[in-house]
């Protein structure tokens, strides 16, 4: 098994003081890191002022990714996102901090901080939730309190006009005026 990690998911790993090397080791991966964002990450260094403390987890960052010989993987082209989403969904599992990448790929790697672990999370994918299709009986609900007014809605799958009263309840049933008068 193999995991690719995010420079948000190492930088946040060091923030807390957690030891996600030997933890992933351990649990029988063999780690890489994108060559383009171990240079983000020097670049993010020299060039974007952070502060003394971020400066610091950076430095202790690449030291660790270079003393436990972590390989790297070159990204190409592409942008590091779209390059670790189209990787978590061939397979590989991923480790980062990103809220839109874990929610679109099944394998992932998260962070607990309370337990000071890293651990696999293998999400089954879902079934996409259909809409209620609304029935031909059911009644449709407005949106205008004010009486007097002549306001057009759909019924079941017919568009029909309605008059509403002032003081009637919102989603009541009420009388439905068509071009030939009225209906109950």
């Amino acid at each position: 098994m193999e995991v690719i990690l995010d420079s948000g998911f190492i930088l946040h790993a060091m923030r807390k003081k957690i030891d996600f090397v030997s933890q992933l080791e351990e649990q029988g991966f063999k780690i890489r890191v994108p060559r383009e964002m171990v240079q983000e990450m020097k670049d993010r260094r020299l060039k974007s002022f952070p502060s003394h403390e971020e400066r610091m987890m950076i430095d202790k960052a690449i030291k660790i990714l270079e003393k436990n010989n972590i390989k790297s993987i070159d990204v190409g082209k592409q942008r590091i996102a779209e390059w670790l989403l189209h990787k978590g969904k061939e397979g590989y599992y991923i480790a980062t901090t990103n809220a839109e990448i874990k929610h679109r790929i099944p394998r992932v790697i998260e962070i607990f901080e309370s337990r000071g672990t890293v651990e696999s999370h293998e999400k089954k994918p879902h079934k996409l939730k259909l809409k209620k299709r609304i029935k031909e009986e059911e009644e449709w609900p407005r949106r205008f309190s004010e009486g007097g007014k002549t306001v057009k809605g759909y019924v079941g799958r017919k568009l029909e006009s309605r008059r509403l009263r002032f003081g009637e309840p919102q989603f009541h049933r009420k009388e439905i005026y068509s071009n030939k008068g009225i209906r109950k």
